[in-house]
């Protein structure tokens, strides 16, 4: 005998009740997040372009930013700190409205979620004259706060983005 035969049938309803409320917000909770997915691919660009007639090469361009790194889109940085990455805006090449930019602290990010970062930071700097995205440049603790004011923390790695034109 199990205890479903000792349930009464309007308790066995109201624990079905219970169960199917809870997939329902199960079921809207991942639509909220794949459309957020969605919006976050939607301005990706991945395509093969012929370099000449015996080779190809992927082109890999997240709205105006070129990924010219070698990591896969999708692997980790490795690194088991959090990291923060710092774009510095510059009067020669950004336009006079330009800003810093300071990611937001960061777990073990993927290199799509490094090339996201790389194109608010190209807008919120204004240099859209650098947008190929080559790499990372650690920053030390001891040299970050005279390099963009920030008071290091010992749980976190920074980092600035390595920008070509």
């Amino acid at each position: 005998m199990s205890y479903i035969d000792i349930l009464t049938d309007d308790l066995f309803e109201k624990i079905l009740n219970i169960r199917c409320d809870d997939i329902d917000n199960e079921i809207n909770l991942l639509n909220i997040k794949l459309k957020s997915l969605k919006r976050k691919l939607n301005p990706l660009l991945i395509e093969y372009l012929d370099v000449d007639a015996d080779e190809e090469a992927l082109c890999i361009v997240y709205d105006m930013v070129i990924y010219s790194m070698p990591n896969y889109l999708f692997s980790n940085i490795n690194d088991d700190n959090y990291i923060i990455i710092i774009s510095l805006y510059n009067s020669s090449f950004g336009e006079e409205n330009g800003k810093n930019y300071i990611s937001k602290k960061m777990f073990k990010p993927t290199y799509f979620d490094i090339l996201v970062e790389s194109l608010k930071a190209v807008n919120k700097t204004k240099d859209f004259t650098h947008t190929f995205l080559e790499g990372l440049n650690p920053i030390s603790n001891n040299r970050i706060y005279y390099y963009a004011g920030i008071r290091p923390k010992q749980d976190i790695n920074y980092y600035e983005f390595i920008m070509g034109s």
